[in-house]
């Protein structure tokens, strides 16, 4: 690993999954982030996580074709997946964790057992990645949450959250390090109590993941999991600093009197760099602020308008200038690479609403790939060759 390269400029997208879904190439997804000049690639590996036998040889080329090329162009990896829920357990929720349960052979052990064997398995497929996030967002109910759980619904607790994610990330790591103790195991990535889950209305939503890694550290520090050293869960932290007024259709209203909500918009300014130095403070003393720290998404969406583009890509260097004086960050994976806009896509699934649409910098094949606003900033910080 080339530890003299600065790998602050990050690019997170599920890049082999657009292969599979005919919406790119790995030679023009991965020729992209050369140009934009990325030293770091967050990739989405659930699909070669526990395919069908049929096509697990077919799904693991494909993402051979992609690290490759990255590695070819030295681009560092972190691969990132979920824990794997048996069908018979999901019933199709692979983001469902059955109650939490210690007794041998229960649906929550067999949940445990088959992330650290296919964590091992994913590892020893895929030697070109040498660092591994082994979850996603597990302080938000929709990533993780009871087995038959609607929307609206009772969830787990931010507490009950925490332990199942201590539990998952130590079995990860045993599998990832069974496999190549060479690797680094990252954590799971909180994202922000936009939401109002477990933080009081008032408390800005950033200051959640500051919160749920200090009870994930409890949860370890007072042998509630599997081991009191935190080492044995994770080799860096990772969270999602998103700002909630950039991502969606949050109208920011500063005028007297308000009208329903009084919300000023949110900015990557001092008050995010406090969000983050937090969290890093939660580390710290907890015992871990010597461990790096990946921001595994970050980014803005213009929800298809114009002026907001132009004015979020003004953010952009504004980011980058902050990160400089956050010494515990490696690399800032902005969110996304590419536009999701297919018709079928932001009408379909969970994860391309609108908003999510907006998030990518880059057009897709039909527009010939063209660059956005925010792609050319992004470009001109990360020094890219254009």
């Amino acid at each position: 690993m080339n530890y003299r390269k600065n790998r602050l400029y990050g690019i997170g997208e599920p890049v082999t999954m657009d292969v599979l879904k005919g919406k790119t190439t790995p030679e023009i997804a991965v020729g992209i982030m050369k140009d934009l000049g990325v030293t770091a690639f967050r990739e989405w590996m659930s699909e070669a996580m526990s395919p069908a036998e049929e096509d697990y040889d077919k799904i693991c080329a494909v993402y051979d074709k992609t690290l490759d090329l990255c590695v070819q162009n030295d681009i560092e990896v972190t691969g990132v997946s979920e824990p794997t829920v048996p069908f018979d357990i999901s019933h199709g929720d692979n983001l469902a964790i059955p109650e939490r349960d210690l007794t041998p052979g229960s649906p929550y052990c067999r949940v445990l057992e088959a992330t650290e064997r296919n964590w091992e398995r994913i590892v020893r497929r895929f030697p070109q990645i040498r660092q591994w996030e082994v979850g996603n967002e597990w302080n938000f109910p929709l990533f993780m949450h009871p087995v038959g759980w609607r929307a609206g619904e009772k969830a787990y607790t931010i507490e009950e959250m925490m332990l199942m994610a201590c539990d998952l990330m130590y079995v990860s790591a045993r599998g990832i390090r069974r496999a190549d103790p060479g690797c680094t195991v990252v954590s799971f990535s909180p994202t922000p109590d936009s939401m109002g889950h477990y933080l009081p209305e008032g408390v800005p939503g950033c200051y959640g993941i500051a919160v749920c890694l200090d009870i994930m550290y409890r949860c370890i520090e007072e042998g509630r999991s599997f081991s009191k050293n935190t080492d044995d869960y994770f080799d860096m932290v990772a969270w999602h600093p998103y700002l909630s007024t950039q991502m969606g259709y949050a109208p920011c209203n500063t005028s007297y009197p308000a009208e329903k909500m009084y919300l000023t918009e949110d900015m990557p300014d001092a008050l995010w760099k406090s969000y983050n130095d937090m969290a890093y403070h939660i580390m710290a003393k907890h015992g871990d602020g010597k461990k790096k720290v990946l921001l595994t998404e970050f980014g803005f969406s213009d929800c298809w308008n114009e002026q907001r583009e132009k004015e979020q890509a003004a953010l952009i260097p504004k980011c980058y200038e902050l990160l400089k004086q956050m010494p515990y960050v490696k690399t800032c994976h902005f969110f996304r690479l590419f536009e999701e806009e297919d018709s079928n896509a932001v009408s379909n699934g969970i994860f391309t609403n609108e908003s999510e649409a907006k998030f990518g910098i880059v057009r897709e094949a039909h527009h010939n790939y063209a660059y956005r606003a925010k792609a050319l900033e992004l470009q001109k910080v990360y020094k890219g060759l254009n």
